[in-house]
């Protein structure tokens, strides 16, 4: 399950005390899979008549920092591939928007499923950044 990292400032005597409790990946994974079957439940549930938007297009942001939130989910529940976390995400993305083109409510956009792309892209180059400088490559962690 979980994993304790001790705080490595503190004097040796201390460190035991201070243990930190972290969630381990299956926590993640359950969060993951959680997140995709509410995310996919929202996505057609019917929509508000006026729905507000922060600006024009808000919906694409929104759109982007699910997926991304996604992939970070993924990656935390240490998911064994990147490529297959993102088709699987872009499988989920082009599915809902398939789905609501059947809605009466919600409209299909070529303009969304780019945005989860984007949303999918943006996370992963920031999780290859973050193993890298951390000196773990992917691969090593991941088979």
């Amino acid at each position: 399950g979980s994993s304790k990292v001790a705080e490595p400032h503190l004097p040796e005597s201390r460190r035991a005390e201070a243990q930190v409790v972290r969630p381990g990946a299956a926590f993640w994974r359950w969060l993951f899979w959680l997140c995709v079957a509410a995310g996919f439940v929202l996505a057609l549930w019917p929509a508000p008549e006026h729905k507000q938007l922060w600006f024009p297009q808000a919906d694409k942001l929104q759109h982007a920092a699910s997926f991304a939130a996604l992939v970070a989910l993924g990656w935390l529940g240490r998911f064994r591939s990147g490529w297959r976390l993102a088709f699987g995400l872009l499988a989920l993305g082009a599915t809902i928007e398939v789905l609501q083109s059947f809605t009466v409510t919600r409209t299909a956009e070529w303009a969304d499923l780019l945005a989860d792309v984007v949303g999918i892209a943006a996370c992963l180059g920031i999780v290859d950044f973050l193993e890298r400088c951390s000196g773990r490559l992917p691969e090593e962690d991941r088979r």
